[in-house]
């Protein structure tokens, strides 16, 4: 056009130079373009990454608009883009593993678990997630394992502790001295101030409250036997074994009580007897002449039977009965929770809640069958995880039962 100016070739010339700088500036305005387009997915796809969210990371770059800017160089960067993203997500995968291995080397099982559970909830990659899912459900074997173990050593350890102090405590009741014997076993059950080691286990707890409850009502009840019998002296007649070889008659008169003993006279006579001389039956046929005949008598009077046991265990229910009859709330509140106790095996009785463990194993056992025949992992580790807080359960409520004892007792 400048060579042959004013010619009709040039003026062709003119208007074709014309139509192609006009293409170039389209062309290098679609490259700008996609290339702000593919910038913009960059920059959504790399916060998501810092996230660990790599599969919408790689969502972000499928979006990229190829009918409009297929054949710019942009285009031609998606693939490497993306290829990016799984690598980024394999060597986060890598580092999660590390980290994890660390933590489960420290024994901090719920942090290593914590990071894998995060590649489950966020990666969006299958192969990551699948392997993720399979290393929680791992961690979660091993924290119950060793939840399974702990609670073992617990319970053993409060096993032996609460046998030490109730054998002692038992020894002082056995003495007739009940306060002693209550402090004894308070100093296992854990209160505010309590010094030196205390039961961990609510079974072993509750079984420590009880005898500690025990002992104390024992001490009432012996109080008031003292107070009984020093307010009418010499009327209360007793047979006692231990007089029967030393004395023409059979049957004592008591004439006082103290902390020691009793005074009695049997014929002509008088001697004094400690309270360890009496037998379980002489003590109670003693506090039902010496204390009046009401709710409370009962509940204190069944204390001792229940405590005592042998000749006297026909006599616990009765009492406990009677005592619920009481209008005292506190008095009728502590025959009803004796009387549970005899439902759940704290004496002769408990055959109903013997059955009730039973049900409770069977449902566990119907649990942990189903969680083996489980194919779904996730779902299986669900079921395994529910199968051991019964198990837990199961010893927590009906540890004393001769059922649980029984099943400890199997290999």
């Amino acid at each position: 056009a400048e060579e042959f100016p004013g010619t009709a070739a040039a003026a062709k010339a003119s208007a074709r130079a014309e139509e192609l700088e006009s293409a170039d500036k389209a062309r290098l305005k679609t490259e700008d373009d996609a290339e702000a387009a593919l910038a913009e997915i960059e920059s959504r796809a790399n916060q998501l990454m810092k996230d660990w969210f790599f599969g919408k990371a790689l969502g972000e770059f499928d979006a990229f608009p190829y009918d409009m800017f297929k054949k710019t160089q942009a285009a031609g960067k998606i693939q490497a883009r993306k290829n990016y993203v799984q690598q980024k997500a394999a060597s986060t995968f890598a580092q999660v593993s590390s980290s994890a291995e660390s933590f489960k080397s420290q024994g901090d099982l719920k942090k290593a678990k914590e990071l894998f559970e995060k590649v489950v909830s966020s990666f969006g990659m299958e192969q990551f997630v699948a392997a993720a899912r399979k290393k929680v459900g791992e961690l979660d074997a091993e924290e119950q394992k060793n939840r399974k173990e702990a609670a073992d050593r617990t319970f053993a350890e409060d096993e032996t502790l609460f046998n030490e102090f109730a054998g002692r405590a038992d020894e002082s009741a056995r003495a007739f001295e009940y306060e002693t014997a209550a402090e004894e076993m308070s100093k296992v059950v854990p209160q505010a101030g309590a010094d030196g080691k205390t039961l961990k286990t609510a079974a072993f707890q509750k079984k420590a409250s009880a005898k500690v409850q025990d002992f104390r009502n024992l001490a009432r009840l012996q109080k008031q036997v003292i107070e009984g019998v020093n307010s009418q002296p010499g009327r209360i007649q007793l047979e006692i074994a231990k007089t029967q070889g030393t004395a023409d008659s059979r049957i004592a008169r008591i004439l006082s009580a103290d902390e020691k003993g009793i005074k009695i006279q049997v014929g002509p006579g008088k001697t004094g007897l400690a309270w360890t001389d009496l037998t379980g039956s002489e003590y109670h046929a003693l506090g039902t002449q010496a204390l009046a005949r009401n709710a409370e008598s009962h509940l204190l009077l069944g204390v001792f039977a229940l405590f005592r046991g042998g000749d006297l265990a026909p006599e616990i229910k009765g009492h406990f009965e009677q005592a619920l009859e009481s209008g005292v709330p506190e008095v009728r509140r502590e025959a009803k929770e004796y009387l549970d106790r005899l439902s759940l095996g704290a004496s002769g009785g408990g055959r109903q809640v013997e059955e009730e463990a039973k049900a409770f194993f069977d449902e566990f056992r119907a649990v942990y069958l189903k969680a083996w025949r489980e194919p779904d992992p996730d779902e299986a580790v669900k079921l395994f995880q529910k199968a051991q807080e019964m198990l837990l359960e199961l010893r927590d409520k009906f540890g004393d039962t001769r059922f649980v004892r029984e099943l400890g007792s199997r290999k």
